[in-house]
């Protein structure tokens, strides 16, 4: 999925670009050291997204990707989040992130959080 982000003079930017130059990065890496996934990180970021959607359950809309190796969470919101009866886990998961990204498109908060579930040796 791609999300374009107007900007200066009506030009477009995919939100995505900086993630795909993360992911270029890691693939150069990659040929020279060996992944050791961690499993019971996937379990701790879903239990997490799990709580965040009961917490912001009227405030915005979720979409969790899973890959073997990686996480994504988007989140759109309207132009703000109120996190008085919640949001603890909204934190937690920023905390968490091995990549994040917050725009505003069609004036709404768009949110891609990424998350990778190994580490290298």
């Amino acid at each position: 999925m791609s999300i374009y982000l107007l900007i200066n003079g009506g030009e477009e930017k995919k939100m995505d670009d900086g993630f795909k130059r993360l992911m270029e990065k890691l693939a150069l890496f990659e040929k020279t050291h060996t992944k050791c996934f961690f499993s019971e990180r996937r379990d701790k970021i879903k239990k997490i997204f799990a709580e965040l959607e009961l917490e912001l359950v009227d405030e915005a809309d979720f979409i969790l990707k899973e890959k073997s190796d990686s996480l994504e969470i988007l989140i759109t919101a309207q132009e703000f989040l109120t996190c008085d009866s919640g949001g603890h886990s909204l934190n937690q998961l920023l905390g968490e992130a091995n990549y994040f990204e917050a725009n505003i498109i069609d004036e709404k908060i768009v949110f891609l959080l990424w998350f990778r579930l190994w580490d290298w040796v």
